[in-house]
């Protein structure tokens, strides 16, 4: 769900002089230029100016979009019957529990996907002067307007083709490159695509020089963008290729080939501008403790020391002072819960001063603000899905528990967003089953809170955040099988 409160100077064009739904014609009328069905409401009669208040929904109401006192009626369309339904008298309450009465309201149906399908909708508009207050002196009149953003998620263009298992990157220029991955869990894929974030569509770009899955891909100091290793197909061999991503020219080019072919490894933009890659497998079977590094000025690879335990599937974030800490993953016998911090500077790796709380792998970790790292879900020994969370304290090299999440999950993602709490959504729950929901960790009281579920329950998918603060999530499947081609935002 998303709630934007924005300035309207007028009351809404084509708007219907009605008393409640009762009175309202069945049908919307179509807007020919923008596809859009729309149904204009007013609940009283007499039309003024105020405040338009933008949400988004999808299929049903969220549960954070409370039905109290009869303001005024809304209705959305439904694609079973070609009609708008009314949904229930409302106030609209805030995710942080401000009221915002509806007192005159004009609604709006947005149909799903592109504006120009009219047989479904995930979206109304509604516009009050609840929140207008007008101030007047002998000499002038202000009209000053209250604008309240509210998180939640919307669809936005969907990918050219249906991805799981792939990488995302922030290119220089804001927009997103997507690669790879699979579409089926068994053949690799080598298209890319790159997504607009200010037109929110999707544009085909140069293909990879070899098609792969479970690989890694990161941005450049030059602005390039760097992938590695990988698989072909569910024989899970794995790739010691490695290219390289134009962002200028939109082309792919071989560099230089890894000492070892790995996936499941993790790979680490180091300070001076070179990349590290750690861990992973060969072949699914053989758990790699080797670790090398390239240097985009050559375009070669350098082995590095050993890791203290070899793993994959584990996870590796940047510290304050440009150390990696390297977290979880399956050892040779079973999954870790140690973690251990490479220094670039000697090329030494040294296992923190305590383990985590429990075994992880398949979890997410993030690099808070405050410098500590978050460790949240994951699977341990007995394969179960987690709930918990830990923090990394950078200074002391200690664990410490935190508060749990209200879903157990493995395979989500995580995003700190600019606020420094941490969004985590989707993946798999405790018992296998693909997720919807995600929610907040605020940093700061180390307690987690539910926001508005994704349009699509997702696992494999990737997120990351763009300029203007919105995490934008790709891709990814429900079933272990077919891959989605959506993506939505969230902010």
């Amino acid at each position: 769900m998303k709630f934007e409160l924005q300035e309207a100077t007028g009351a809404a064009p084509g708007s219907v002089n009605l008393t409640g739904i009762g009175s309202a014609p069945a049908n919307g009328t179509k807007n020919s230029t923008s596809g859009r069905r729309r149904r204009d409401i007013q609940c009283d009669k007499t039309t003024r100016s105020g405040t338009a208040i933008l949400f988004d929904m999808v299929l049903n109401y969220p549960a954070n979009l409370q039905c109290q006192t009869p303001y005024c009626k809304v209705s959305r369309y439904s694609s079973m019957y070609d009609k708008f339904n009314s949904v229930t008298d409302l106030n609209i309450v805030a995710d942080d529990g401000t009221l915002i009465p509806v007192e005159l309201c004009h609604v709006e149906s947005h149909p799903s996907g592109n504006f120009d399908n009219d047989n479904s909708a995930n979206g109304i508009v509604i516009v009050s002067n609840a929140t207008s207050t007008t101030t007047t002196t002998t000499t002038t009149t202000t009209t000053t307007t209250t604008t309240t953003p509210i998180a939640g998620w919307i669809l936005t263009g969907s990918m050219g083709t249906a991805r799981y298992h792939h990488t995302q990157v922030n290119l220089a220029n804001g927009n997103i490159l997507v690669a790879g991955g699979t579409a089926d869990g068994s053949t690799a894929l080598n298209s890319a695509e790159v997504y607009n974030s200010s037109t929110a569509t999707w544009t085909t770009t140069g293909n990879m020089t070899t098609a792969r899955f479970d690989y890694t891909a990161s941005i450049l100091t030059n602005g390039n963008v760097l992938v590695v290793g990988g698989t072909p197909d569910g024989s899970y061999l794995a790739w010691n290729s490695t290219e390289v991503y134009n962002s200028s020219t939109g082309i792919w080019t071989t560099t230089g080939t890894m000492s070892t072919a790995r996936y499941y490894h993790t790979a680490s933009i180091l300070t001076n501008g070179t990349v590290l890659v750690a861990g992973g497998t060969p072949d699914g079977s053989t758990v790699l403790g080797t670790a090398e590094v390239y240097d985009s000025s050559t375009g070669s690879w350098t082995p590095t020391s050993t890791m203290s335990t070899a793993r994959y599937s584990h996870t590796a974030s940047i510290l304050a002072n440009g150390n990696v800490l390297v977290v979880g993953g399956l050892g040779n016998s079973s999954q870790l819960s140690s973690a251990e911090v490479y220094n670039p500077s000697t090329g030494i790796w040294t296992t923190t001063t305590g383990n985590m709380s429990t075994t992880r792998m398949y979890h997410t970790q993030v690099t808070l603000t405050n410098g500590n790292v978050l460790v949240a879900g994951g699977i341990n020994d007995s394969t179960a899905g987690l709930s918990s969370a830990e923090v990394y304290n950078s200074s002391t090299g200690i664990w410490t528990t935190t508060s749990t999440m209200s879903s157990a999950r493995y395979s989500h993602t995580a995003s700190i967003l600019a606020n420094g709490n941490v969004l985590v959504a989707g993946g798999l729950s405790g018992n296998g089953t693909a997720l919807g929901s995600a929610e907040l960790y605020n940093a700061s009281t180390g307690l987690w809170t539910t926001v508005s579920n994704m349009s699509s329950a997702r696992y494999y998918h990737t997120a990351s955040i763009l300029t203007n603060g919105d995490v934008l999530v790709v891709g990814g499947t429900a079933d272990g099988s077919t891959a989605l081609s959506s993506a939505e935002l969230y902010g």
